[in-house]
């Protein structure tokens, strides 16, 4: 699982803690993601999860890329 958008880092720590393998991803260093980099640019090879969570981020994009980065 990729959660995209560390937040306080709550939701990762749940799943860690149910044994869940979860790697977190964020535009800047805190609170200590796993990947730092830009929504729009995920450095991730395409299928390598079955699931990518992404709470509350989309909101935050310029209208031009929102359809691109979905």
């Amino acid at each position: 699982m990729l959660k995209i958008g560390i937040g306080n880092g709550f939701v990762s720590k749940c799943f860690k803690e149910k044994g869940i393998n979860i790697l977190a991803m964020d535009i800047g260093r805190r609170p200590n993601p796993d990947i730092v980099n830009n929504i729009t640019n995920i450095p991730i090879e395409n299928r390598a999860f079955d699931l990518i969570a992404c709470y509350e981020i989309l909101e935050h994009l310029p209208y031009e890329k929102f359809y691109k980065t979905i």
